[in-house]
């Protein structure tokens, strides 16, 4: 259940961002623009869309980079 809501939490984020949620967001966005692993702004590794897993607080990168 913990990834649903993982993801839930990110969809939700994207929509309604706060100033503490960008403030987090903002250099896992960084990060993963310069991964190998992003394509198309998917993350090669999980197959989740990065506008949305860096929003969501629970989320970890699959490379341990944030």
């Amino acid at each position: 259940m913990s990834k649903l809501k993982e993801i839930i939490d990110g969809w939700y984020n994207d929509a309604n961002p706060t100033p503490e949620i960008l403030a987090m967001a903002e250099p896992r966005a960084k990060i993963c623009s310069e991964c190998p692993e992003n394509v198309f702004n998917i993350c090669k590794s999980c197959g989740c869309p990065l506008s949305k897993k860096t929003k969501s607080p629970t989320s970890k990168c699959p490379k341990n980079k944030w």
